[in-house]
């Protein structure tokens, strides 16, 4: 008995600690408001309420310390009872610093952030808890905060609440676009479920397995590889029974207009602001007398399009806008067609006494400055459109968060396509984004739902080529080109999904530095509770990380070539990522059953940019047939399957090239030829070389011409020295620009033989040889290289932990910046850091915007892997140390 008592006794001492649980219903006054922005906060019992009081800064924080065992109380969970647009929560851990996002909150109700997904904090630790308010002038009120080992029953019958459709939710919705079909069927969860799809009057072929929703209870998916103008059939099946079978018809190109606006200098002044509503059947069409453009002086839109509906913009040259050259606000129906988009935006100095951004005179960040901006408007197509030369440029993650131009931005529309257009920035006008997304972490932000983005060229980017961020709900990516950007595809904040990325060209990346960071960007601490992003048949190569997966939503990847610098990361901490049959060059540990991994693929010609694999590559029949997406027979690794001649970016047109990519030399820098051959029975179309307005370096003949079936034309490309004496390395882009404003885009580097100053001249810079330490001792190891300053610089390697030391005075007290002089060895990303001290303090490791080639650095603490700029204030005599990591 004693022995059986004793038992109990420990199971209940057991029970109560396991239970343990850390409560904040705000009974007492140790909440604190933030001072960095204006706001007000009241605290009651159960009740946190905060308001934007200046409607000029977008968040209002207050915060609060907890001492917390992660290991026992894993869990935290945050009610919100009332809400006018978003709150958000943050974390702080005080040793080691780190600051997390964790939260968005966009209804009332529970939410929960849990420590075992997430990774990594575990133990005891201080945290410190920001609960935000976001959205100017908004409020927000929250009931508790408590860290939990578990879900009391009064939370979990909280949740069920908002585990149900949405209010006006159809439960059988179909949404088809151009060669796609969403789908939305509510049901509680089933055992097995499938779906199928079929032609009129043709046999069913099966898509891929639906994804549940749990918090909307429903399944959703999407159909692909529709033909336009076309009546099809689906159903939707649990085991024998068939649970839900409807008919649907895809979007068609022709569309019937039965007015016709023609603009010109008597009816458009700068400005036009279109609200005609047209209708299914009486589309209204504006375009412009032969020759004219449409410009202004940069002070309002060129175009404003609101509640407009049933209208196609096309064939119109639009040169200007302010922030905007063309706006579109909640419309139905807007398509723009073989459009040339140019110019608008605001200008401004990069100001690096703040963070590297571009400023303008009255301080403002300029930033979202967009060709096309789309806000909360729904069936909208942009088709065959050339967006390019803005009028300002972005920064790059150097400095701080890239900010600037974009080519589109995107806010909460439906049923949205982009599809055959070219986004071609420039090393002088540089994108954030090719498309950016507004409302990366609501349920219906980017793109929201329903779209489609296929058949495009985007290049020059600072950060991503494209923001999908946001719902996801069926967003589809494919049969693109992505080029020299820092990121390619932006999935992270996937906050309700699916979406699905397959079939596209990732090549050649970098920023404006040559820095690559995840070439599919996947970086985020918020996802959708079930999200799921599917990374299909992709060819990705190059610098930077191929697919680091995410903690915290499933990511499917599956038939990929990933031949970047490194493979697929995060995967002990991503127990929801499945991924197999890819092919993964940087790594040898075979951690998939079919993957194939250390090889890199026989590509049929890297350097001209031809990306096929030959028939010997490793590649070729190593896929899986996956429903919907690939063919039933044997499936190739990568975007390009054999026998199939697709050039990506893919467009329908019979126009095909021996190079898409042409590369020059300091030594090599005589014209090359690009020998474009024109196939289809009686096709013929004029067409013009089309290059942005700085790219005057180069020269492509003939300027225009005529292309018809069987002819093969040649097209001279030759550089222009002259306009080549500021950079190293030139990168630019040509279209063969038809008159209907598809294009073949064809990327050229030309690397020159100017090197980068030593020391540039610059005010109030003082310079130290690397090798002259103040005590005099050799603390490195000393070596010649004729391209270092003064022919010689010091070699430090992770096994060194000697200091070197280095004094030099400040005149005057201000914001200053430490640069080094630097070049790694390969791999650049194992030698890319080390650390400093400031006037005898404490020791921070800097990340350095390194290569293999000598160039200036920031020295900079930051807890990113991208590198950001950092100044220092500093009073009089300062003195700088540094050693190897």
């Amino acid at each position: 008995m004693k022995l059986v008592k004793s038992s109990l006794l420990l199971l209940c001492l057991l029970r109560f600690v396991c239970n343990a649980e850390i409560v904040d219903d705000f009974s007492g006054n140790d909440w604190k408001l933030s001072k960095k922005s204006p706001g007000r906060l009241m605290i009651s019992k159960n009740k946190l309420y905060l308001e934007d009081k200046s409607r000029q800064c977008p968040w209002v924080a207050a915060y609060k310390t907890f001492d917390v065992n992660i290991n026992k109380t894993p869990l935290l969970v945050i009610k919100v009872l009332q809400i006018s647009d978003r709150g958000q929560a943050k974390l702080i851990r005080e040793k080691p610093y780190t600051k997390r996002p964790i939260l968005i909150m966009d209804r009332p109700g529970i939410f929960v952030y849990d420590f075992t997904k997430a990774g990594k904090w575990t133990g005891k630790h201080k945290i410190q808890v920001l609960l935000y308010l976001l959205g100017k002038g908004g409020k927000i009120t929250y009931e508790y905060v408590k860290f939990t080992d578990k879900l009391s029953p009064e939370d979990l019958a909280e949740m069920k609440k908002y585990h149900k459709p949405p209010k006006g939710q159809n439960p059988f919705e179909l949404v088809p676009l151009f060669n796609s079909c969403s789908y939305y069927f509510v049901t509680p969860a089933k055992k097995t479920i499938s779906a199928f799809f079929r032609k009129k009057g043709s046999e069913w072929h099966k898509v891929l397995t639906p994804v549940w929703i749990s918090e909307e209870q429903m399944y959703r998916g999407s159909i692909v590889g529709l033909d336009e103008n076309t009546n099809y059939d689906f159903k939707i099946v649990s085991g024998s029974k068939v649970l839900g079978i409807k008919s649907f018809k895809t979007w068609g190109s022709k569309i019937p207009v039965v007015k016709t606006i023609v603009l010109d200098n008597k009816n458009f002044k700068g400005y036009l602001k279109i609200t005609s509503k047209g209708s299914p059947d009486n589309w209204i069409k504006y375009m412009a007398a032969p020759g004219f453009i449409l410009k202004n002086t940069g002070k309002t839109p060129l175009i404003e399009l609101v509640k407009a509906q049933y209208i196609i913009l096309e064939g119109l040259t639009l040169e200007g806008g302010s922030s905007n050259a063309v706006i579109v606000k909640d419309c139905n129906s807007v398509r723009f067609v073989n459009c040339d988009i140019s110019g608008w935006g605001r200008v401004g100095i990069q100001r690096f006494d703040k963070d590297g951004k571009y400023y303008t005179k009255r301080g403002q960040i300029i930033d979202n400055d967009a060709g096309i901006h789309l806000k909360t408007s729904r069936n909208t197509v942009v088709e065959r459109c050339y967006f390019h030369d803005p009028r300002s440029t972005a920064n790059s993650w150097h400095y701080s968060h890239p900010a600037g131009p974009v080519g589109m931005l995107i806010a909460y529309p439906k049923s949205t396509v982009i599809r055959y257009c070219d986004f071609i920035g420039s090393d002088e006008h540089r994108w954030d984004d090719a498309i950016e997304g507004a409302g990366n972490f609501y349920r219906n932000g980017g793109f929201n739902r329903d779209a489609d983005i296929y058949g495009n060229m985007m290049t020059m980017a600072n950060d991503d080529c494209i923001e999908i961020d946001g719902g996801q709900q069926n967003v589809r990516v494919f049969l693109n080109k992505f080029e020299n950007a820092l990121c390619s595809v932006s999935i992270q904040g996937c906050m309700a999904g699916p979406s699905y990325v397959y079939r596209n060209l990732i090549v050649n990346m970098g920023d404006e530095s040559g820095k690559a960071g995840q070439l599919i960007k996947t970086s985020s601490y918020y996802a959708g509770e079930d999200a799921v992003s599917f990374i299909f048949n992709n060819t990705v190569l190059g610098n930077g990380k191929s697919l680091p997966l995410h903690r915290l939503f499933k990511i499917v990847a599956k038939n990929n070539i990933f031949a970047g610098t490194f493979g697929i990361g995060g995967r002990r901490f991503c127990k929801k990522a499945e991924t197999d049959y890819n092919l993964v060059t940087a790594e040898k540990e075979a951690y998939e059953s079919h993957g194939i991994f250390g090889a890199y693929p026989k590509f049929e010609d890297e350097k001209a940019g031809l990306y096929a694999v030959k028939k010997s590559c490793p590649t070729v029949g190593k896929g899986v047939v996956i429903d919907n997406f690939t063919g039933c027979g044997k499936v190739d690794i990568g975007a390009f399957q054999q026998e199939e001649n697709l050039i990506l970016p893919y467009r329908s047109i019979p126009v095909s090239l021996d190079k898409y990519q042409l590369n020059f030399s300091s030594s090599n820098s005589k014209a090359q030829i690009v020998l474009a051959s024109i196939g289809g029975k009686n096709f013929s179309s004029e067409y013009r070389i089309r290059k942005n307005k700085v790219f005057k370096w180069f020269t492509v003949t003939p300027a225009s011409g005529r292309l018809n079936s069987g002819e093969k034309v040649n097209f001279t490309v030759k550089l222009n020295p002259e306009f080549m004496k500021e950079r190293s390395i030139y990168r630019g882009v040509f279209l063969i620009r038809l008159k209907n404003g598809y294009s073949r885009p064809v990327s050229i580097y030309a690397k020159t033989n100017i090197k980068q100053l030593v020391k540039p001249a610059k005010q109030a810079t003082r310079y130290i040889e690397a090798e002259k330490a103040v005590n005099g001792r050799k603390f490195h190891k000393e070596l010649n290289d004729p391209d270092a300053s003064g022919g010689k610089h010091i070699f430090i390697c992770g096994k060194n932990r000697k200091v070197a030391q280095y004094n030099f005075n400040i005149s005057n007290t201000g914001k200053y910046f430490i640069a080094m002089r630097v070049k790694s060895d390969k791999p650049v990303e194992s030698y890319d850091s080390l650390q400093f001290s400031i006037d005898g303090g404490k020791m921070e490791t800097a990340h350095l915007q390194s290569g293999t080639s000598w160039t200036w650095s920031l020295a900079a603490e930051n807890n990113q892997y991208l590198r950001q700029l950092q100044a220092f204030t500093k009073k009089r005599k300062t003195c700088y140390k540094n050693h190897a990591v």
